[in-house]
């Protein structure tokens, strides 16, 4: 890192939904695709992706499943292009993932992580937990939020869940890893679904109640309806504590149909609800017109945690508005449209996902089955999201005080050939002032994480770093004998450009980023790595 003073006065994270490390950028660089990406550039040439000869066993002693690419597949007569692949969801709940990672043959009931990551059959159980999930025998399936039953005889399918995606088919994620920075490797903070790893990327630490922390998606509706989640120190509460008297908020959410950090972070959630809610705001105006009070926002088809028509505040600006208005905030997160079938309000109403997130577009709804009505998402439209938040920074005056992190919440269930590693418990954090202890997982449903207590990292996922001042086509290696970059990683980026700790503020949140490695050391502020011009990317037709 140089040693000028640091110009960065801005940090904008994208975090986009379950694909891993290998299903993104694992053929990133390989002879047989298309220049530029057949060779890999002389600082990403380490990169560990794929091979080609990786393999998983099969179910019922069947043919042994090796990686291959996406490519279009017909479902009940319909046919759907190579990037909604794999087009039925994987399993992602904690009890899947411990499949996955370890290689069981057959559903896990017990915590295997007691003593850090078994050795063994690593990285070996995705086609055998893609087995149960096709084949509706998932313990997990649909009785936890995030699946639904699949579509009749899909089991011959199971080889979907070891796809990758081509440059071709992410061709913006790939332009940005090639002319910035890749980190090889980023892990998900758990291994466990989104709105746990979405909540370590913002506190550090999982969501919790006084007597157990929260695991799967399914048991966070619950203790957030009842007001029994603790309100722990946030990203967004210690940036407003050590910047009071800021002329523009300190943080932003930008949602789009609606904010699963408002779910997950009580603070953030309070701050949407009060009448000066400046801070959780619409990406843009395409899913609510210029006013999102006008509908409710649902997190579940039968709940409305959320409501729109609750949101506080009035006047507030989107994105592209803050970007070139000049009144970005310090700290912005952009979440992406989740599903299509999610809110009540007519304008969003069949808006395609952007969040790449494997599976039917409508997947929280009850139609959760593929169709000509409910296809796959797909991956190109998070694409032309990633289009979007880039040029406009790009084209402003904040490209050269901007850093851009783009990451995945976790891997989905999607094929990774390196295994999870053990790292730091986040024993407590802060709540009102006070220290408190970290419950471990006391949950009897996916009773594989009972007694989790955060020791194990989840899969990894992809984590591209865009910024002027990181070398073209270069690679971020956490340092050797250290803790791996995770998503408390922006946390601890964040203390560092903004000197947390110096201005009055803590020195950490918990005990993960108080050992997460930080970006900022990767940073050379004597040199200008100019923005790059991106391909066009066309919206996929319609189904006809």
């Amino acid at each position: 890192m140089s040693s000028s003073t640091c110009p960065i006065e801005n940090v904008v994270v994208v975090m986009l939904e379950n694909r891993s490390y290998d299903n993104v950028l694992g053929w990133l660089y390989n002879s047989g695709n298309a220049p530029p990406f057949n060779q890999a550039p002389k600082g990403q040439q380490g990169l560990d992706g794929l091979n080609g000869t990786e393999t998983n066993p099969s179910p019922n002693n069947g043919p042994t499943v090796t990686v291959s690419a996406a490519a279009a597949t017909t479902i009940d007569g319909i046919s759907f292009p190579a990037a909604t692949i794999p087009a039925i969801d994987p399993g992602e709940d904690f009890g899947d993932m411990v499949q996955q990672f370890t290689g069981a043959s057959t559903f896990p009931t017990e915590n295997p992580y007691k003593n850090g990551f078994p050795s063994g059959n690593a990285m070996d159980g995705f086609v055998y937990n893609y087995n149960l999930i096709l084949t509706n025998t998932d313990p997990l399936d649909p009785v936890i939020f995030g699946h639904g039953k699949t579509n009749p005889n899909t089991g011959g399918y199971v080889s979907n869940v070891m796809n990758y995606m081509k440059p071709e088919n992410v061709p913006i994620t790939s332009t940005l890893a090639m002319n910035f920075a890749v980190v090889d490797m980023w892990y998900a903070s758990v291994p466990t679904q989104t709105f746990c790893n979405r909540a370590f990327s913002l506190c550090a630490a999982p969501a919790f109640t006084s007597s157990t922390s929260i695991i799967d998606d399914g048991s966070y509706a619950d203790p957030l309806l009842q007001g029994t989640i603790e309100d722990m120190a946030s990203i967004f509460s210690v940036l407003d504590d050590v910047s009071a008297d800021s002329a523009t908020p300190n943080w932003k959410i930008y949602f789009h149909h609606y904010s699963i950090s408002a779910f997950t972070v009580p603070y953030a959630l309070k701050t949407a609800m009060a009448s000066g809610n400046v801070n959780v705001v619409p990406f843009d105006n395409a899913d609510w017109g210029t006013d999102p009070t006008a509908g409710s926002i649902n997190v579940t088809p039968q709940t409305s945690i959320y409501p729109a028509n609750q949101l506080g505040g009035s006047g507030w600006t989107t994105f592209a508005e803050d970007v070139q208005q000049g009144t970005l905030p310090k700290f912005s997160l952009i979440e992406p449209r989740y599903s299509n079938d999610t809110s009540t309000n007519s304008q969003s109403q069949g808006l395609e996902p952007n969040s790449n997130h494997p599976g039917a577009a409508n997947y929280l709804g009850t139609g959760t089955k593929l169709s000509d009505s409910n296809p796959p998402i797909d991956v190109t439209y998070g694409e032309l999201l990633l289009f979007d938040a880039y040029a406009l920074l790009a084209a402003s005056d904040y490209w050269e005080k901007t850093l851009l992190i783009i990451t995945y919440d976790e891997p989905g269930g999607l094929y990774d050939h390196v295994s999870p590693v053990a790292i730091t418990k986040p024993a407590s954090t802060t709540v009102g002032g006070s220290s408190v202890a970290i419950p471990s997982v006391d949950y009897t449903l996916d009773t594989a994480a009972h007694e989790f207590d955060y020791n194990v990292t989840g899969g990894p996922v992809p984590a591209i770093i865009v910024s002027p001042y990181v070398t073209q086509g270069s690679t971020i290696t956490a340092p050797e004998g250290g803790q791996v970059f995770d998503h408390t990683s922006i946390i601890k980026t964040v203390w560092d450009i903004f000197q947390i700790e110096q201005n009055g503020g803590p020195a950490f949140l918990t005990q993960r980023d108080l050992n997460a490695p930080s970006l900022f050391g990767y940073l050379d502020f004597s040199k200008v790595n100019p923005a790059v011009q991106l391909p066009t990317v066309t919206p996929p037709a319609k189904p006809s």
